[in-house]
């Protein structure tokens, strides 16, 4: 009851109720069964195409992880990655992430499918491990040419120590990878840092993309976002596009690059390829 209530902001109480073990007990072996995840190999990457709309082509993939339990069947990132980051486990998953999306990269370039693949990092990640090394290490394993590779990073993630960002994003630049700002207006990025970081693309968040059509607010601050990218020289990118009018006002707009289950949901790998295989291009 005392964590309930810190959990709900301090100054307020909670009263104990029997649920409250049934709750705990759940979630200490949840945390268990993820330490051994990945031992057991349960963890796996779907990849979602990033459109170039001007021609229906895809320009990039986002390597998302799930998690197949095996007996809950699949769990999806917001229910068990918000753990991992608590207990630390989210390095291992990271490293995990950008290893096999680094290896699945190398095959489909094997093939002939030149498409970028980019991975979310972690706060904690990004803050307390040599990422750049990390990443550089990894692409030279894969022998994949830092082009085909980027990574996506939140707001919160930069804005929490604005040098120690300047210093990894450079080196991260200098290795030629693409990096992406996640989640972009959610957070509390200054237009003075994010001027002088060297990011490429901004990502419109889905929660502004949603109902775009009939939310005013929404409508001016992605027109907003759109016309910063460009005199930035940065992309854009618009995740979460679900229906047709979310799509015809965000092209209207001149976003270029959108992603959402519009054009296709998360798939697993040999999904992705039989749509590469296919020479797929969404209609726009």
């Amino acid at each position: 009851a005392l964590y309930r209530a810190k959990e709900k902001g301090r100054n307020t109480y909670q009263m104990y109720s029997p649920s409250m073990n049934e709750a705990v007990f759940n979630r200490m072996a949840l945390e268990n069964q993820l330490r051994h995840a990945l031992e057991n190999e349960e963890l796996c990457i779907y990849y979602q195409p990033q459109v170039n709309v001007t021609n229906g082509q895809i320009v990039g993939l986002e390597a998302l992880v799930r998690w197949h339990h095996p007996q809950k069947g699949i769990i999806m990132p917001s229910d068990f990655i918000p753990m991992a980051e608590e207990t630390g486990l989210i390095v291992l998953i990271d490293q995990w992430v950008m290893r096999t999306a680094c290896r699945q990269t190398a095959l489909w370039r094997d093939l002939g499918f030149m498409v970028r693949v980019s991975v979310n990092v972690s706060n904690r990640q990004f803050q307390h491990t040599n990422l750049p090394s990390e990443i550089k290490s990894i692409l030279e394993e894969e022998d994949l040419d830092p082009s085909y590779f980027g990574i996506e990073l939140t707001e919160r993630t930069i804005m929490y120590n604005v040098e120690h960002s300047e210093t990894v994003l450079e080196n991260l630049k200098n290795i030629g990878i693409n990096i992406a700002l996640d989640n972009f207006g959610t957070g509390s990025s200054s237009l003075i840092c994010l001027a002088r970081l060297p990011i490429d693309t901004l990502k419109i968040d889905k929660s502004f993309v949603r109902n775009v059509a009939l939310d005013d607010d929404n409508k001016t601050i992605i027109a907003a976002t759109i016309a910063l990218a460009e005199s930035m020289n940065r992309k854009v990118n618009a995740e979460g596009v679900e229906t047709f009018d979310e799509f015809a006002f965000l092209r209207k707009n001149n976003c270029r690059e959108m992603q959402g289950n519009f054009f296709c949901p998360p798939l697993p790998a040999h999904e992705i390829q039989k749509l590469l295989e296919s020479g797929t291009s969404f209609k726009v």
